[in-house]
């Protein structure tokens, strides 16, 4: 349950929890949460923020924000991801550079905080997809996807066969995949792979491909592209490398993205698809801000499109966030991401439990998903 907005020691408490949390993989997000933590007239900023956007990454996002627009300001010297040498997040200057930027651009992070929330794009989920996708010739029987990505935000995942993809085996091995765009400019996702997984031998054929979101981003306006940007934590100066050569690669061949909601308008977009190939339906870490009841009737909209044509819906989705999912029994606890292919043949239903994995598909475990 989130707090009193204006609850100072709650705000408090957040920073301190989330210091403790980013530490490991973010040294200088750790740092700069201590920082805040110390100082409530930079804590209590998140309070502007609405309630169930009053997250500590929110804020140091709106900071990154302004940041990336100023890349000549002393504080960039500490983000990895705009300076090849940055300085060590225990340099005793970082609070007082870091306070006076913050307060220097009050006025703009205070409008973020109010009008913008936390969105993760992550090129690096198309591998989970991919993964999930497996040999799928029984169902595509030659014929091609029709790819409707939802809770699509900029569109990224519908790159999914445009990009380059190398999975690594726990001996070495390599499985190589190139997508229709995988020039220099397609962005190359490595994953370190464990057990058997059953990947494809060729990138599947995409013959249409659309993003449903209730607020989908347009690429084209700069600022839309610097906040994706900013919300990936500076110190993983490779996902934002990706994901800046991802987006460029979206605007170069840009993706349908349509408004709508989730539930409401699966089915309509789904029939629509179906005359240009099997529909392929993908949700990444979507499902966990859907209220239990309404993932229900996302399944059972599915259930009821597979009973009338064939259908795939691969997803990868935190069991333990998205009750009501076809999750494996011994999976329901699990707060690591599970990958999970269901298919519609016939009507009958099939789900195949595919494996854990990396959020951000740095690793799959195909021996973990049973």
């Amino acid at each position: 349950m989130v707090g009193d907005p204006w609850d100072d020691a709650d705000l408090v408490r957040r920073f301190r929890e989330s210091a403790n949390a980013a530490e490991r993989r973010s040294p200088l997000n750790a740092a700069l949460s201590r920082i805040v933590a110390r100082d409530r007239s930079l804590a209590t900023l998140l309070g502007h923020a609405p309630a169930e956007q009053q997250l500590p990454v929110l804020l140091l996002a709106a900071v990154h924000h302004e940041l990336l627009a100023d890349r000549d300001h002393e504080l960039a010297r500490w983000y990895p991801n705009l300076t090849p040498s940055p300085a060590s997040p225990d340099d005793r200057r970082l609070p007082e550079v870091f306070t006076s930027f913050v307060h220097d651009h009050s006025a703009s992070i205070l409008k973020s905080l109010a009008t913008r929330h936390v969105q993760t794009n992550e090129v690096g989920r198309t591998a989970l997809l991919v993964a999930g996708l497996g040999e799928v010739t029984s169902v595509l029987e030659g014929r091609p996807l029709a790819h409707l990505d939802v809770g699509t935000s900029a569109g990224l995942n519908l790159l999914l066969d445009r990009l380059r993809y190398r999975f690594v085996g726990d001996d070495g091995a390599t499985h190589p995949l190139r997508g229709s765009a995988a020039g220099g400019a397609a962005p190359e996702i490595v994953a370190d792979v464990r057990g058997r997984l059953d990947l494809p031998d060729r990138m599947p054929t995409v013959t249409a491909r659309r993003g449903l979101d209730l607020h989908p981003i347009d690429l084209d306006d700069a600022v839309n592209r610097r906040w994706l940007e900013a919300c990936v934590w500076p110190d993983q100066a490779d996902r934002f490398a990706r994901l800046r050569a991802a987006l460029e690669l979206a605007r170069s061949d840009p993706p349908e993205l349509v408004r709508g909601d989730a539930v409401d308008s699966l089915a309509d977009h789904v029939e629509d698809l179906q005359g240009h190939g099997v529909p392929l339906v993908t949700t990444t870490w979507v499902l966990n801000y859907v209220p239990t009841d309404r993932r229900r009737a996302f399944v059972d909209t599915l259930d009821q499109l597979g009973s009338a044509g064939d259908l795939m819906w691969v997803f990868a989705e935190a069991p333990a966030l998205t009750q009501g999912l076809p999750h494996a029994p011994e999976q329901q606890a699990e707060h690591r991401t599970a990958v999970t292919r269901v298919t519609w043949r016939g009507g009958e239903r099939v789900v195949d439990h595919v494996a854990i994995a990396h959020p951000h598909g740095y690793w799959i475990h195909a021996d973990a998903a049973s």
